[in-house]
């Protein structure tokens, strides 16, 4: 999506993509708002961090980001190189991180261990 990054929505072990899901229920506005977020989070050059207004650290190590448009926040975590998987969906409804948005951390946490012990394996990629 950027000249820098890429993005790639994640499959779960039941064939669902569950951030792809939510993203295609939005309006087109806040869809264009969550793809603005990831065009700017993909054109961040190397070395240098995207504005805390498109993109959000939810979790230090390992990194857990998350796009944000309005209230729609998309959490990522790094695949390498320039790939990031978006795992999944939570609304932002207050200042801090609430309850279902921890829940959606540690969700993306588990879908990294996930996607790792899949792409190990070499059937992350091959659909049923």
């Amino acid at each position: 999506m950027g000249a820098h990054k890429s993005f790639e929505w994640y499959w779960n072990g039941a064939d669902e993509m569950p951030g792809l899901d939510v993203y295609e229920g939005l309006d087109a506005a806040e869809r264009a708002g969550v793809l603005a977020a990831f065009e700017h989070w993909g054109n961040v050059a190397p070395g240098s961090h995207p504005l805390e207004s498109r993109v959000n650290e939810e979790n230090e190590r390992p990194p857990i980001l998350a796009a944000k448009a309005g209230s729609h926040r998309f959490p990522a975590f790094h695949a390498g190189n320039d790939v990031w998987i978006v795992t999944g969906y939570y609304k932002k409804e207050g200042r801090r991180l609430d309850k279902s948005g921890k829940r959606e951390i540690q969700r993306a946490l588990r879908a990294l261990r996930d996607y790792e012990k899949r792409v190990s394996e070499g059937v992350y990629y091959e659909r049923n």
